[in-house]
């Protein structure tokens, strides 16, 4: 009777050590976070959820970091990458996380026209109704027009056809003959508006005024460049003039 009751007495020790020693057990089922670090989100409410961080969740948001403004459209630096931090406390979801850990440079084009190039370097061409522009070759050129490859995003005179090149719209102050050759430029005391119908060298009109200075525009209306012949200023001359 007496060694019963010394085992009885024994019975909440052992029960407690035994629970003391156990092994490979978890309660993180039990836990419930209700609010996070900055840099981390919830992932759900409820036992069980978790802190999560936000630089290991792709930023879906398809934010626009930069633009630029480029002939026919513009570019965009668009986020590529995963989110950066986030302000952290109850808010569930990745919808706090801000920030791009890289991004790239994409070129979006007006109606009928198509991006050309990659990165910061790229442009908008008129759509040539094919998907092979990067290896298409140009011979020669229309009147009107210049053989030219992308140099550094804009495109140069070259006369050596390559592929991936283009016939480029004369420029204004110039006449192009077509075929291979470079925009000629048009003598001192004319200008011209340039674009496809500067063909020939008519297209080179006399500057106003019986002014001798070259006459050169990247824009309508024409900027003239006007020498003074000793005077300060030319009467008639247009808005924007500057004398040389």
């Amino acid at each position: 009777m007496f060694r019963f009751l010394r085992i009885l007495a024994l019975l909440p020790v052992l029960f407690m050590t035994s629970n003391l020693m156990a092994a490979g057990y978890t309660c993180d089922e039990n836990i419930e976070y209700t609010e996070c670090d900055n840099g981390y989100f919830l992932n759900r409410t409820g036992a069980g959820n978790t802190c999560q961080a936000c630089s290991t969740v792709a930023n879906d948001k398809g934010e626009v970091l930069d633009t630029e403004n480029i002939l026919n459209g513009e570019r965009e630096l668009v986020c590529v990458g995963n989110y950066t931090g986030g302000a952290g406390g109850t808010s569930v979801g990745s919808g706090a996380c801000t920030g791009c850990t890289s991004a790239q440079w994409e070129c979006v084009c007006a109606d009928g026209y198509v991006p050309k190039g990659t990165g910061q370097a790229c442009t908008c061409e008129k759509a040539s109704g094919f998907v092979c522009d990067s290896e298409k070759k140009y011979d020669s050129c229309n009147p009107g027009y210049y053989m030219a490859t992308l140099s550094n995003g804009t495109y140069a005179y070259n006369g050596t056809p390559a592929a991936g090149n283009a016939c480029v719209a004369c420029p204004a102050g110039h006449w192009c003959a077509g075929g291979t050759a470079a925009p000629t430029q048009c003598a001192a005391g004319t200008y011209s508006a340039g674009g496809v119908a500067a063909t020939t060298v008519a297209a080179c009109t006399a500057c106003p005024d019986a002014t001798s200075a070259r006459a050169v525009a990247s824009d309508l209306p024409v900027d003239f460049y006007f020498k003074s012949f000793g005077n300060s200023s030319i009467s008639g001359a247009p808005a924007g003039a500057t004398n040389i």
